[in-house]
C-alpha cells in the first residue's frame, strides 16, 4: 500500500486527535472547574482540530481540489473561530458558547460533506464520518437551540462533539492509505 499523506502528517494528526480528546476528556471528567476554564480548553481542542484541517489541506496528497479547498477553508474559520473566543474571554459565556457550537457545526457539516465525496477511504469511514458529523451537528443545533439547559451542560455538549471529532481525526490519518494501481 502507497500512504497518501507524509508519515509526518498522519503522526501529526494521530498527536492532534488524542490531545484533542484529552482535553475534552478532562472537559467531560472535571464539569467542577469554572467555565471560562473548560470553555478555554474545547477553544484549544477545536484549535487544533483546525489546525490539523489545513495541514491536510496543504500537504495531503491526492486530495481533489474541491477536498483540500474544503478542508482550508474550513480549517481557517475554525482557526479564527477558535481563537476569538481565546481572545474574547470576557464577554458573555453563552455568545462564547455559541461561537464554539459554530465552529462545530461547520465542521460537522464538513465531515458529511468529505464522506460523500471521498470515493477512496473504506465505506465504513465514510460512515463514521457521517456519523460523527451528524452528531456533531445535532449537538450544535441542540445548543442554540436549547440555551436554557444552562452552561455546564452546553459546555458538556462541546465537549463531545471535541472528542468525537478528535477519535475521527485518529480514524482518518490511520487508514489514510491506498491500494496500489
Amino acid at each position: 500500500m502507497e500512504q497518501k499523506s507524509p508519515t509526518w502528517l498522519r503522526v501529526t494528526n494521530i498527536v492532534l486527535g488524542v490531545i484533542t480528546i484529552v482535553i475534552a476528556i478532562l472537559a467531560i471528567a472535571f464539569p467542577g472547574l469554572a467555565s471560562s476554564t473548560l470553555i478555554l480548553l474545547i477553544s484549544l481542542g477545536l484549535f487544533l482540530l483546525g489546525a490539523a484541517r489545513i495541514l491536510r489541506a496543504v500537504f495531503r496528497e491526492g486530495l481533489t481540489q474541491f477536498l483540500r479547498f474544503l478542508n482550508g477553508v474550513i480549517g481557517i474559520i475554525i482557526l479564527v473561530l477558535s481563537v476569538a473566543v481565546l481572545i474574547l474571554q470576557t464577554l458573555v459565556m453563552l455568545f462564547l458558547i455559541w461561537i464554539l457550537s459554530a465552529a462545530f457545526l461547520i465542521l460537522g457539516f464538513a465531515r458529511v460533506i468529505v464522506a460523500i465525496t471521498d470515493n477512496e477511504s473504506p465505506s465504513w469511514v465514510r460512515i463514521l464520518l457521517v456519523v460523527v458529523g451528524l452528531v456533531t451537528i445535532g449537538l450544535s443545533f441542540l445548543i442554540f437551540l436549547q440555551p436554557a439547559l444552562g452552561e455546564l451542560t452546553l459546555i458538556i455538549f462541546l465537549a463531545w462533539a471535541l472528542f468525537l471529532n478528535g477519535f475521527m481525526r485518529i480514524v482518518k490519518a490511520i487508514v489514510d492509505v491506498k491500494s496500489t494501481k
